[in-house]
C-alpha cells in the first residue's frame, strides 16, 4: 500500500477549532496530499485517541459538537486501518526489542516486568503502547508514518524499528517529521 499513515500528533492539531500556526501548516500539508490523490490513512488507534480527547472535553463541559463533526468528516476522507494479527506480528518483536534494549538487569534478571515500566537514569522511559501499534501498522502496510511526536518514547520506538529492519526482522519504517 502506498501513502501516509498519520500519527495522532498530526491529526489532532488539524482538528482543533483554535489552531495555532503549526496546526494550520499541518492542515495545509494534509489537504495538499489528499488533493494530489495521495492516500491518507490513520490507525484505528488514532481514532480511539481522538475520540477519547473529545469525550474528556465533553465531560468537562466543553462544547465539542462542531469539532466532532469535523473529526467525522476527516475520518471519512481517509482510510482507517484496524489492528490485526499481522500488526501484532510486527508489534510484538518491536516491543520485545525495546524491552531487551532498555530494561535494567540485576543478577542476570530483568528488574522491570513489562516495557511500560522501563526507567532510564531514574526516569521512566515514557513510551506508549498506542504508539507501538501505530508504528507497527505503518510497517505492516509499508506506509510513510507522518508524525510530529518528539517524545523520547517515540524516538526510541523508531530507533528500535530501524534496528529490526537492519537485522532483516521486518520491513523498514519510513517516517517523516512534520514539525
Amino acid at each position: 500500500m502506498d501513502g501516509y499513515l498519520f500519527d495522532t500528533s498530526i491529526v489532532i492539531p488539524n482538528l482543533r477549532r483554535h489552531r495555532h500556526e503549526h496546526g494550520l501548516r499541518v492542515e495545509a500539508r494534509l489537504r495538499d496530499l489528499l488533493a494530489r490523490g495521495d492516500r491518507g490513512v490513520v490507525s484505528v488507534v488514532t481514532v480511539g485517541e481522538v475520540d477519547f480527547s473529545y469525550e474528556v472535553a465533553a465531560l468537562r463541559g466543553q462544547e465539542v459538537t462542531q469539532e466532532r463533526a469535523a473529526v467525522d468528516r476527516f475520518f471519512r476522507e481517509v482510510t482507517v486501518l484496524h489492528v490485526d494479527t499481522h500488526t501484532m506480528s510486527v508489534c510484538t518483536p518491536l516491543r520485545a526489542r525495546i524491552f531487551d534494549k532498555y530494561a535494567s538487569r540485576k543478577n542476570g534478571r530483568f528488574r522491570e516486568k513489562v516495557p511500560e515500566r522501563l526507567r532510564i537514569s531514574g526516569h521512566e522511559l515514557v513510551f506508549d503502547e498506542r504508539d507501538l501499534l501505530i508504528v507497527s501498522t505503518a510497517i505492516q502496510y509499508n506506509l510513510v508514518l507522518a508524525l510530529r511526536d518528539e517524545q523520547e518514547g517515540m524516538r526510541r520506538i523508531v530507533e528500535c524499528a530501524a534496528d529490526m529492519a537492519s537485522g532483516g526482522v521486518c520491513a523498514a519504517l519510513r517516517h517523516e517529521s512534520w514539525n
